[in-house]
């Protein structure tokens, strides 16, 4: 047979392949093909879904917390001042375990929500409006001689300190220091007035001599201390009251220090008999409380 009979059997009448003639050409498997195979085109969601179905994640390898970009990996806890953005950021304590997810993101204002099974959540604390703490008298030297001095008074405007919420926190109350009972002494020093860290002092017993006694300046009991150590960031205003008890010159004497200044001598403040020293003076703090006057 010829070569252009042969050519001839391949074709139909219409000049198309005849398949039947074609049994040397290998079948091509439609069903079994190489991704790799697919340079162009799209594969249609009912081969491939634009959405994914719920599957697990147990056969995922290789995620760390490091490739999440919202997140914060630290060994401590978050504060108010913990700036991070936006709402859901999650903070995580390497030390504690414990987690928290931002739920207010404002600057140095933050709320962090604890979200494993510990407590404690941390929110922003706007301080208290007025703050003011005063630590208890000292009690008089015997036989009319010194008196005692008033404790110290510190007093606050914005104090936030270092107070959190969802936490207790003790309170003292410095209560007076007693009166010389013996024919001759020293008054008792007042208790200290304690809380969120802050302390002001007890006032000294009154001394019994012209020298110091039981912490008398040399008669009258000075003040307690008034002073704090909390940053200045975290209060609006302080001042802390604190003076100098009077010395004893004369009979009776001297006066105690008070919040608002000295005490003086004996006598008019000189020496010889006279009336007892006179105690410094209270103070008067305005707006501590619900907008009314008080005085100490």
């Amino acid at each position: 047979m010829t070569k252009a009979r042969n050519i001839a059997d391949l074709l139909d009448a219409n000049g198309d392949v005849n398949s039947a003639s074609l049994d040397n050409v290998p079948a091509v498997d439609l069903t079994n093909l190489s991704a790799s195979n697919l340079t162009s085109g799209t594969i249609p969601d009912a081969r491939f879904p634009a959405t994914l179905p719920n599957v697990s994640g147990a056969n995922l390898t290789g995620l760390t917390s490091s490739s999440l970009t919202d997140r914060t990996i630290s060994s401590s806890d978050p504060t108010p001042t913990s700036n991070k953005t936006p709402v859901g950021h999650i903070w995580v304590n390497t030390t504690s375990g414990e987690s928290y997810i931002l739920t207010n993101a404002t600057t140095d204002q933050n709320d962090w929500q604890n979200i494993g099974e510990g407590s404690g959540n941390i929110k922003y604390f706007p301080g208290l409006t007025s703050l003011v703490m005063i630590g208890g008298g000292g009690g008089g030297a015997s036989d009319m001689l010194g008196s005692g001095g008033a404790g110290g008074v510190l007093s606050f405007t914005g104090y936030k300190g270092t107070i959190q919420y969802g936490t207790q926190y003790t309170i003292t109350v410095g209560a007076a220091g007693q009166p010389q009972a013996a024919s001759y002494g020293a008054g008792n020093n007042g208790g200290d007035t304690t809380a969120f860290g802050e302390t002001a002092g007890g006032g000294f017993g009154g001394a019994a001599s012209g020298g110091s006694g039981d912490g008398g300046s040399s008669g009258g009991g000075d003040s307690g201390s008034a002073s704090t150590s909390t940053s200045a960031s975290l209060y609006t205003s302080f001042t802390g009251y604190s003076n100098t008890g009077g010395e004893n010159l004369g009979n009776p004497g001297a006066g105690g220090a008070g919040a608002g200044g000295n005490g003086l001598g004996g006598n008019n403040n000189q020496s010889g008999n006279g009336n007892g020293g006179a105690a410094g003076p209270g103070i008067q703090l305005t707006n501590v409380y619900n907008g009314s006057d008080s005085y100490y």
